[in-house]
């Protein structure tokens, strides 16, 4: 799981995602087999819940399982229930105790098979 938590005036969103792809690559050179990375972006009282997963060769999709907003009083202790569905398919679909199984029962990386579908991240300027 990887957080990222952010001023409210900073808009750059590029941050979590690399960090994302990169606990990835290194899931899969480690033998974890068919690894997921959940990522939490907090910026300013809002809450984006990401997913990330190696589906294909060279394809990092990063999926928004959803959003919901931080209260900022006592009195707003309300706006937390939309927490409840993104926070709760991730414990449902059993993500974080299916990646530490697969962490514990992780393989030799030469047997992996989707080592084969990492490539190096690449930024260009202006895109």
């Amino acid at each position: 799981m990887v957080v990222e938590v952010k001023k409210p005036e900073i808009s750059v969103k590029r941050e979590l995602p690399s960090m994302m792809k990169i606990m990835l690559d290194r899931l899969l050179s480690n033998g974890v087999k068919d690894p997921v990375v959940i990522g939490i972006l907090v910026s300013a009282y809002r809450c984006n819940v990401l997913l990330m997963a190696l589906e294909y060769e060279a394809l990092y999709l990063c999926k928004k399982v959803g959003f919901f907003e931080l209260p900022k009083n006592n009195l707003q202790l309300g706006l937390l229930l939309p927490a409840l569905g993104p926070l709760h398919f991730i414990q449902a679909s059993n993500l974080a105790t299916k990646m530490v199984a697969a962490v514990e029962n992780r393989v030799n990386y030469e047997e992996t098979t989707a080592r084969h579908l990492r490539h190096p991240s690449y930024y260009i300027r202006g895109i």
